[in-house]
């Protein structure tokens, strides 16, 4: 059945249709689930434009800190009021199991937005201590100053599609509590969670122009980071795109924050707890599908303990329910699209022919002929 989502884009605190639309599929299934806007420059342009009257000349910047935390805190409460359908959406779009989706996908960042708010009564201005420094005199010149924090001014939040919602809240809120103003574009695979704040922002009463939401693929992105208008690009995703859009901001010497790629290593010495490290190797690459920036899909294991290390992670997987995770028992769900298990299974060839051993597992499960 198909998810009710906005069936526009949201700028300037209206809700403004789109010359072209997109099917929305739930990757586990490929049934759509939803049927999204998809922007382009124009609409760019227009949230860019409302963004920065908003900062320029709206209240947003200039409010005391306490009622720009309270108008946040109501559009919390608001998100908090829908969150078994926001859990549900995750699920459905982004392929997150039910308790990877309450948890991670959509508590923690709420735990952290409401910090970010609460941060933001920090003081302004912050007196620095007086120093002493050696003159060529040989006298002292005694000097003091201030640290001061102004808001940035226009942010473009660009997120990935493997923690949507994370992602999306994770940008936005701090750039709003410091009375920045944003304009956010979702991944093309996941623009409903992007959205749906569209609507809360809405109903909770954002001033006009603080929230723009462009959803939109490679052209609404390039639009974002070369507009002069706009002063900082926050970019979570690949290495690849992080330096096109390092590129694309450098003529207009922006503010860039980049966070790329991942994929860390494990390493399991000779001393290590196997069923622990064992354990932890596991998740690195079910947790989410290992769709995440953080978990460890590489294990770098000492020889010395390689073959129990190996035979412990078998046996650790053959526990592991892969499918729809509209089923509460499944334990992994799917991968975002065609082309991310088309090049995983590409990887387990690539791996076979230079001479691997495939333990469990290299193919399709049985009997998941839909989805990915």
């Amino acid at each position: 059945m198909a998810t009710r989502t906005p069936s526009a884009l949201y700028i300037d605190g209206q809700w403004v249709d789109a010359a072209e639309r997109e099917a929305i599929i739930n990757p586990a299934t490929e049934a759509v689930i939803g049927d999204a806007p998809l922007g382009g420059r124009g609409d760019v342009d227009h949230a860019i434009s409302a963004a920065r009257r908003a900062f320029d000349d709206g209240p947003w910047p200039r409010l005391p800190v306490e009622r720009r935390q309270a108008l946040l805190t109501a559009f919390l409460d608001a998100i908090d009021a829908r969150s078994d359908e926001i859990v549900a959406l995750i699920v459905a779009e982004a392929g997150s199991t039910q308790m990877l989706a309450r948890m991670l996908h959509y508590g923690v960042p709420m735990q952290h937005a409401r910090h970010m708010v609460a941060l933001a009564s920090r003081p302004a201005v912050t007196p620095l201590p007086v120093e002493a420094t050696p003159d060529m005199a040989g006298g002292l010149t005694l000097g003091a100053g201030v640290l001061a924090r102004d808001p940035v001014g226009v942010v473009a939040a660009i997120t990935a599609y493997n923690f949507p919602f994370f992602l999306n809240l994770a940008k936005i809120v701090p750039a709003l509590a410091v009375g920045c103003t944003v304009v956010l574009k979702p991944s093309p695979y996941t623009p409903m969670e992007a959205l749906i704040l569209g609507e809360i922002a809405d109903a909770s009463c954002l001033p006009k122009g603080v929230l723009n939401i462009v959803t939109g693929g490679k052209e609404v992105g390039e639009a974002l980071t070369s507009d002069r208008r706009v002063d900082l690009v926050s970019f979570t995703g690949s290495d690849s795109v992080g330096a096109a859009i390092q590129a694309q901001a450098a003529p207009t010497l922006k503010r860039v924050l980049l966070e790329l790629g991942g994929k860390s290593a494990m390493i399991v010495r000779p001393d290590a707890d196997l069923t622990e490290a064992a354990a932890n190797g596991l998740g690195g690459f079910t947790i989410h599908a290992g769709q995440g920036c953080a978990l460890l899909t590489r294990h770098i294991v000492h020889n010395s303990i390689r073959a129990d290390y190996v035979a412990r992670l078998k046996a650790m997987a053959a526990y592991i329910k892969v499918g729809d995770p509209a089923d509460p028992s499944v334990t992994m769900g799917p991968l975002i699209r065609d082309v991310a298990r088309t090049r995983t299974e590409r990887y387990v060839e690539v791996a076979l022919s230079e001479g691997a051993t495939l333990v469990t597992g290299g193919g399709r499960p049985a009997g998941l002929d839909k989805g990915f």
